[in-house]
């Protein structure tokens, strides 16, 4: 190529201000195109300009003296072009040579992706992308040690961005390397892929949809988790002392999701290795998501079992946390916070938590649902009435499952007449939900069915117990959908199990009596049934009181 070529070819770019391009502009404007079409548009109109195909003719003639000449040249272009038609025209000239000219182009590789760095913040989107774009093919010719300072610098311009428009451009490099140098990707994929898995739970959503991709189309399942949890882990908890609120979240989402991805059972080295991170990503304060941290929370403790069973400090610090989360007082979160608790305690199966669950749902629910308490809020999805009526269920849920069954010391049934007492002060309240009855019957199944299975004491009368948590159930009303009573019919039976089986007491005193009334009201409740497999549940229970 002639140096008058290398000029013929620069101003080839230089007219793509005036000619066959900028009426794309005029045209889409004038049906009143919202700005990102219209960039969109001329975009397309540079790549399918008439230019552009004499630039690539242009660039056909090139050879390793000529390609030093214009590389020159192009570089100064691509610093100094002010219109957009002229800065996708230099991006495209870079793919171009990337793609087309390799052997001449190689050597220069790695100058411009350095160039291409400053290139993609262009304040246009369109130019931004083209640039993103322009560095996955580059990378399939740049050095190893280009590709890494490219991702150090992807990652930079993330954890420094004052808005997500900077995050989501790095996320716009990183997808572009994976897709166009998918080989040179692979072979440093431990410089990206920790990173990729960290900003994927981004709190902007054009943002985490970028680095989502990116994952899905390079990395297989879970596994890869597990085998980058220790450098994830590193830049997670790194990023949990950031000043900003954005990344210090995305972290903490981070150390949610690698215990999640981590399986059903942790070794206790692994577990050693996760509990750091996921200890400090509790402690932030409530932010929108947090919730996830808290199911991990959950999910580590039933997963790390032989790390905190072997470890008695780590298991007194999870009880801490645990309870120090619920007693946070926001109404937003208490509902998470309270499933959360409830869920760790059934978990503990070695200490009983009863008390500790009771001293602090117990109060809340008395003030939500005190019949005197002023209600002023709306009824929305965000007022406070909605946040109420969550935690109100959720803590019922909570107090159900803080009864260890698995515990005979204290007997489980000592915790039962404090439970009837503030299930009762809920269920006969004018704002109780359906929500909150059907986790009752949910629960009382699940309960009495693990007390059945189990021996205790017969060293006292209870049947007043068995009769009050029968009653509240309703039977008889026989109210709600189907769904509905066919859990209400299953509780039932659960007690009726438990009071046959001894549970309540064998004592000869009020057992008859206790039978008839039991009877009585299930008899009722069959006589009005129309769902035959309701019908089949409330026979069951009838045929155990009469055996």
């Amino acid at each position: 190529m002639l140096t008058g070529q290398v000029e013929q070819l620069l101003g080839l770019l230089s007219t793509m201000e005036q000619e066959g391009v900028d009426y794309v502009y005029l045209r889409a404007a004038q049906y009143n195109l919202t700005e990102a079409k219209i960039d969109n548009a001329r975009s397309s109109a540079v790549s399918q300009s008439p230019l552009m195909e004499g630039i690539e003719k242009c660039l056909d003639q090139l050879d390793e003296s000529t390609m030093k000449d214009l590389s020159y040249r192009l570089e100064n272009a691509i610093k100094t072009s002010i219109g957009m038609p002229s800065k996708i025209g230099c991006a495209g000239v870079l793919v171009s040579l990337a793609m087309r000219h390799a052997f001449v182009f190689r050597p220069h590789a790695d100058t411009f992706l350095k160039v291409a760095e400053k290139a993609v913040l262009d304040r246009n989107n369109a130019v931004s992308a083209a640039y993103a774009r322009a560095t996955g093919y580059l990378s399939r010719l740049g050095s190893d040690d280009g590709l890494l300072r490219l991702a150090s610098y992807a990652k930079g311009l993330y954890f420094n961005a004052e808005d997500e428009s900077r995050r989501q451009v790095s996320g716009e490099i990183i997808y572009a390397v994976s897709k166009f140098a998918t080989d040179r990707f692979n072979a440093v994929a431990s410089d990206f892929l920790p990173f990729v898995f960290f900003a994927k739970h981004d709190l902007d959503e054009h943002v985490k949809e970028q680095f989502e991709k990116t994952w899905s189309e390079n990395v297989g399942g879970s596994r890869a988790v597990i085998l980058y949890s220790k450098e994830i882990n590193e830049i997670a908890v790194e990023r949990l002392e950031s000043a900003k609120w954005t990344i210090k979240h995305t972290a903490a989402l981070t150390i949610a999701d690698v215990v999640v991805s981590s399986g059903n059972e942790v070794s206790g080295a692994n577990a050693a290795a996760i509990w750091p991170a996921l200890e400090k990503a509790l402690a932030l304060k409530t932010f929108d998501g947090k919730e996830k941290v808290l199911d991990a929370f959950v999910k580590f403790t039933k997963s790390g079992k032989s790390l905190w069973t072997a470890e008695p400090s780590i298991a007194a610090q999870m009880k801490k946390i645990a309870i120090r989360e619920a007693k946070r007082n926001n109404d937003t979160y208490r509902p998470n916070a309270f499933t959360s608790l409830g869920e760790y305690s059934e978990a503990r199966t070695d200490i009983d938590m009863f008390d500790d669950v009771y001293n602090i749902v117990a109060p809340i629910l008395e003030d939500y649902n005190a019949e005197d308490k002023m209600d002023t809020s709306d009824d929305t999805k965000d007022g406070n009435k909605s946040h109420e009526s969550a935690a109100t269920t959720a803590g019922v849920s909570a107090l159900f499952r803080a009864v260890n069954i698995k515990c005979l010391n204290p007997s489980p049934l000592t915790h039962l007449p404090k439970l009837l007492e503030i299930i009762k002060k809920v269920t006969s309240s004018n704002k109780v939900t359906v929500a909150t009855n059907l986790t009752l019957y949910e629960r009382s199944k699940a309960l009495f069915d693990g007390l059945r299975k189990r021996n205790h004491s017969q060293g006292s009368n209870r049947y007043g117990l068995a009769l009050e948590f029968f009653t509240v159930l309703e039977v008889v009303s026989g109210s709600g959908i189907e769904t509905m009573r066919q859990k209400r019919a299953e509780a039932a039976e659960m007690i009726v199990e438990c009071f046959v089986g001894g549970v309540f007491g064998m004592f000869k005193d009020g057992r008859d009596e206790l039978k008839a009334k039991m009877k009585g009201m299930l008899d009722e409740a069959r006589k009005n049934e129309r769902s035959p497999g309701v019908q089949t549940v409330l026979d069951r229970s009838l045929k155990a009181l009469e055996a």
